[in-house]
């Protein structure tokens, strides 16, 4: 039996209302199919209606700053698909389940939504490849591009590697991040995942598993 869900808090309720706008107008734009807009934002539990006002708001600072159309060129095939699989090589085989916000050709996209409750009070993850702030501004590579995602953020790459297994993904496992930062601007990020962490990962998997 699965534990009781956390509830969901009101930060967390403006990204989801930002996802299912991203993800739907990326689709319309792409003909790529995807779940309803309806449907996206039935997964908004707090708030509802203020939190989709705000979700729309940054939605409509993402696209005005150019990081949607930027988006767009990786040409996404699939959004917001329920994915489900094993981990094979282990003695009793390990189920996981994911949903990743966007599926790349060669890789996995994901958004993250920042600073809900102090618009423009935070600063962007170091290692991002460029930001586009919102005001215009334009920054190039942070210097710690380059290294491997768990390096970065390790929660993220745990987040792209489990997605990457079930999709079949094999060696380092690109991923595209784009932290939405409101009041701010978005910082982008392209990294890959390490074999060497994704190795560590499945031991941890494992562990947790017995």
């Amino acid at each position: 039996t699965r534990p009781p869900r956390d509830p969901q808090g009101f930060p967390a309720a403006v990204g989801t209302a930002f996802d299912a706008l991203v993800k739907r107008a990326a689709a319309e734009a792409l003909g790529v199919e995807c779940p309803s807009l309806a449907d996206l934002l039935a997964n908004v539990e707090t708030e509802h209606a203020r939190a989709v006002a705000l979700g729309r708001d940054v939605f409509q600072s993402y696209v005005g700053c150019g990081a949607f159309e930027t988006f767009l060129l990786q040409k996404p095939c699939r959004f917001d698909c329920r994915l489900e699989g094993v981990i094979h090589d282990s003695v009793d085989p390990i189920l996981l389940q994911g949903i990743p916000d966007a599926v790349l050709e060669d890789g996995i996209h994901d958004w993250k939504v920042k600073s809900v409750n102090r618009p423009g009070g935070a600063s962007p993850t170091p290692g991002f490849e460029s930001f586009l702030g919102f005001d215009g501004t334009r920054k190039g590579a942070h210097e710690r591009h380059g290294q491997s995602l768990e390096d970065v953020d390790e929660r993220w790459a745990i987040q792209v590697a489990t997605y990457g297994w079930l999709l079949g993904f094999s060696g380092p496992i690109k991923a595209s991040i784009d932290e939405v930062i409101v009041g701010k601007g978005v910082a982008r990020f392209r990294a890959t995942v390490s074999e060497t962490f994704q190795e560590r990962l499945r031991e941890r998997y494992r562990a947790a598993w017995t």
